[in-house]
């Protein structure tokens, strides 16, 4: 690492004043920071600094198995001891206790729910263990060898094989090319406890290691008891520490390309790629990163100005900047397209990389992108100290493993102003081009089958050249907001004893306001309208899969590729989703732009546009949907499942390609505008902004609307919902080479009606999804990740208990049965153990949640002032979980569990000859 002094002008990087950082005698590095939010929470994160980069020929895959072996039995937590001791402490294994390995580093991770003595020396205990306490017990390397090979199937799909092919393509002869962290399966299943031990001596040495604590604590105090931990850590002096070779690169073909039939899509990108100017942390380093950014979202905007174009032939596209793990430098241009039009990918970032070449940056687009990074560092810099903990200390762990200096977001803001004071078009221009003469240009194109793929690389760049195509630099924009009318009238304000704010206009709008300190410079509005799911009409179901086409429609003003290029500097995004009972139409912004976020989200409402343009983006996605349909398990599950689970109701019924090829904009209209002109209405607002500002805004946007329904209708007509009759269901997937199947529980419980009954069965699907994680994961070490929840329907009297899991086809029946098994377990008793092992970090999670914008905004407020269910839902969201007792829990499964079969879904490979 090394400083720059201040020159000229300049920032110095120096390291965030707020980490207290010391090196122990042994080399294990410690860095602790106070942070208050969430209160009383502290994160912990050990870092080693080898990942499958270091492993030797031979042990392929031991660094991502040795991460599995910590959790598994170390010196002070035996297996089977673990996971329980800390779930009797509120944390839940994966939520709060989870770790990573990638080529160049592996994390352990541990979310403390709790800021008492105790448990920082817990964490520190465990994490000291994981540092040079692990046991290898050989029984476990062996139950352990199935649930990673579980792991390595579940992610073998053809974006991660199409992955794998680039990154050997790209790094060809170093050890990015054969060192994919998950391993191969010789290895796997074959190594034995000395290779296990050769790795971890030669690796986990406390030189290679970073302590990072972060929370609501006393630094000095955490740091001296750190101290105590890791001070007597010792290298093993017979074991040579592992040190990565990273030799360059072989050269390579400038063009490849990538079949696999069970791709979703076909895609194309440009790379260029170059050795680091700078290997450490400088000045000059952060400077070429900043600005490398800034060209990459000047072509951005290019991409989002022609997105709904029935000129656009990408599906997505993209340019980023990226600094891989300190090894090479990258700028990448990338798009997707249908499958089949791999072509039509490939030529638009062709067109992108050429026009950057031949026309140059544009001063208005480069002035947006630098815009656009200023003002999320500077509202990154504005919510300092009230960030959550958990990220912070990721961030941390991120700087010390690509050893960078921490800086303080304070600082990033400034050297990023210095970075880009006097960056202008001509500077864009002079910077792409030295960076485009030092690198090495790569083209990859790939495509579900080969003969899809352009075959003669020069021959198609020829041809866009003749064609001349080239995108050009954008001028300039700004968004257009409706004329609103006369300011509304409020006719009543009042305070909720939760701290919201209700306030009714006089055409009908209500409005939720709930100022927060819990993160500054962020702020969530969800406006909630009409009756969602209910207002699909029976006869056209198929509407609710074009929902979006509301927002791709953009506005009468402008178009929704115009908005976007004109909101890109600001901290603006819309979505509109359908929930059971009503539409949201959600936005998060911050505190500078919400004026501009909340009448931009009004003039939606006002003034959309419904566009046809919007149909450009909407075929492309139906035919990448169904596509997915065919291949991927996981779509299969979000878009077929309920289908047949609610015997085909039309609120629920996924339709046919032929039919959402043949949806127009005019249906779409005709339905949704009535919706948004006349049904009932709220506005909730969450987080850091003031509330008189807001309230006037609210009046003259929403306030000022033609008038509008004043009340709900009564949709309990609706909360009834029919089951299909069958009891089991097997769906096909068409893959090729996807091994991947999908095995499914469902038992059905209740709605939220009855609040006391939904939260005990909540915990309930707690208490199942650790009966499940011991019972299929560790004992039969078949699958990865197994998991069970309880899902309580908002808008219909009905609640599901999912338990389900990834596992290999062959397994699939044998893993249906354990589940069962589990849930005929718990049914029959729950001790008292196993009930407060599953409420306490239940009750841990709901502290945690009820500190986010998010939950106040989109799950508390909306319908706050018209929902009596949802206020109180609200109002008991902590004291109602508390309340449940080991009894409730108990009655809940012998109504819901006991001597009930459930539903089972099994989403398996299509049989082939």
């Amino acid at each position: 690492m090394s400083e720059v002094k201040k020159n000229g002008g300049a920032p110095e990087i120096k390291m965030d004043s707020r980490i207290v950082r010391r090196v122990l005698p042994n080399g294990f590095e410690i860095a602790v920071m106070k942070n208050a939010e969430p209160p009383k929470r502290v994160s912990m994160r050990l870092l080693l600094r080898r990942g499958s980069s270091t492993e030797k020929s031979g042990q392929e895959g031991i660094a991502h198995f040795t991460e599995h072996m910590a959790f598994n039995g170390t010196k002070h937590f035996p297996k089977g001891d673990m996971v329980e001791y800390f779930q009797r402490l509120g944390m839940a294994f994966g939520a709060d206790t989870n770790a990573h390995t990638s080529f160049n580093e592996t994390v352990y991770k541990i979310d403390m729910p709790d800021n008492t003595q105790k448990m920082v020396d817990d964490g520190l205990k465990l994490l000291s263990d994981y540092a040079g306490g692990m046991l290898f017990p050989e029984d476990e390397i062996e139950r352990e060898r199935g649930v990673i090979i579980a792991e390595k199937k579940a992610r073998d799909n053809a974006r991660y094989r199409s992955f794998v092919d680039f990154f050997s393509h790209i790094f060809k002869g170093t050890p990015y090319e054969n060192r994919m962290p998950i391993g191969l399966d010789e290895v796997i299943k074959n190594a034995n406890r000395e290779t296990f031990l050769d790795f971890y001596k030669s690796n986990y040495r406390p030189e290679n290691m970073t302590l990072v604590v972060v929370g609501d604590i006393d630094e000095n105090a955490v740091m001296a008891e750190a101290k105590k931990y890791f001070e007597n850590l010792k290298a093993d002096e017979n074991a040579a520490s592992s040190l990565p070779n990273f030799p360059d690169a072989e050269n390579a073909d400038v063009y490849s390309v990538f079949a696999d039939a069970d791709l979703n899509e076909s895609g194309a990108g440009v790379y260029l790629v170059a050795k680091p100017l700078h290997k450490d942390d400088c000045l000059e380093k952060r400077v070429l990163d900043i600005q490398m950014a800034a060209i990459s979202c000047a072509m951005d905007l290019r991409f989002n100005s022609k997105k709904s174009s029935s000129n656009a032939k990408f599906i997505s596209a993209y340019a980023y900047f990226s600094d891989f793990e300190n090894y090479r430098d990258m700028f990448s241009i990338e798009a997707s397209a249908n499958v089949g039009k791999s072509g039509d990918a490939l030529a638009e970032v062709l067109n992108m990389y050429e026009g950057a070449i031949k026309n140059g940056f544009g001063d208005w687009e480069i002035q947006k992108a630098k815009s656009d990074i200023l003002n999320t560092l500077e509202s990154a810099a504005k919510s300092m100290g009230t960030k959550n903990s958990a990220s912070v200390s990721n961030k941390l762990v991120s700087a010390f493993s690509d050893g960078e200096i921490p800086t303080s977001p304070e600082l990033d803001f400034e050297i990023a102003k210095f970075a880009l004071k006097d960056f202008d078009a001509q500077k864009a221009e002079e910077l792409f081009e030295s960076f485009r003469k030092r690198s090495v240009l790569f083209v990859r194109a790939s495509d579900a089958e080969k003969s899809s793929l352009p075959r003669d690389f020069d021959a198609f760049l020829s041809s866009l050249k003749k064609e001349n195509n080239f995108y050009s630099p954008l001028s300039g924009a700004e968004l257009v907001f409706d004329n609103f009318g006369k300011k509304g009238e409020i006719v009543s304000e009042k305070n909720d004893i939760l701290g919201i704010k209700e306030i009714a206009f006089k055409n009908g709008v209500r409005a939720n306001l709930k100022v927060t300190d819990f993160t500054k410079d962020e702020v969530v509005i969800n406006v909630a309208f009409g009756a969602g799911r209910y207002d699909i009409p029976k006869e056209n179901p198929k509407l609710l899969y074009a929902l979006n086409a509301f927002i791709l429609g953009g506005t009468k003003y402008q178009s929704y590729d115009l908005i976007n290029v004109a909101k890109s500097d600001k901290n603006i995004n819309i979505v509109l989703v359908a929930e059971d009972d009503c539409f949201m139409l959600k936005c998060r912004t911050n505190t500078k732009h919400l004026r501009e976020a909340l009448a931009l989200v009004a003039t939606y409402i006002n003034a959309p546009a419904f566009s046809d343009d919007a149909l450009n983006v909407i075929k492309k996605k139906i035919d990448e949907t169904y596509r997915m349909l065919e291949t991927n398990p996981d779509a299969v599950e979000a878009l077929k499942l309920e289908d047949w689970l609610y015997a085909q109701n039309h609120m629920f019924k996924f339709p046919s390609k032929e039919e959402m090829q043949s949806i127009s904009m005019r249906e779409i209209k005709e339905w949704l505008l009535p919706i948004l002109k006349n049904s009932y209405m709220e506005v909730s607002i969450a987080g850091d902004f003031d509330e008189k500002s807001a309230t006037g805004w609210l009046s003259d946007y929403f306030g000022s609307m033609p008038e509008r329904a004043q009340s709900r209708p009564d949709y309990s007509a609706f909360r009834n919902l029919k089951f299909t009759d069958e009891r089991e269901k097997t769906f096909e997937v068409a893959s090729v080479k996807d091994a991947r199947s999908t095995a499914i529980k469902i038992w059905r419980t209740c709605g939220r009606g009855d609040l006391k009954k939904m939260r005990a069965a909540t915990i309930l699907g707690a208490v199942l999804n650790d009966s499940i994680r011991k019972n299929v994961r560790e004992k039969e070490g078949k699958v990865y990740s197994p998991f069970a929840y309880n899902l309580s329907k908002q808008g219909f009297d009905s609640g599901l208990l999912f338990a389900e899991t990834d596992v290999a086809p062959e397994y699939n029946g044998d893993v249906v049965s354990l589940m069962e098994k589990s849930a005929k377990d718990v049914s029959e008793n729950i001790t008292e153990d196993e009930f407060e092992r599953a409420k306490l970090p239940v009750l841990k999670q709901i502290e945690k949640t009820r500190r986010t914008n998010s939950y106040w905004a989109d799950r508390a407020m909306p319908l706050f002032q018209s929902d009596k269910l949802r206020r109180e839902t609200a109002a008991t969201f902590e004291s109602g979980y508390s309340d449940v007792s080991l009894e409730d829990v108990k009655k809940a499964a012998s109504e819901f569990l006991k001597g009930r079969t459930g539903y089972t879904v099994k989403i398996i490979p299509q049989k082939r000859d």
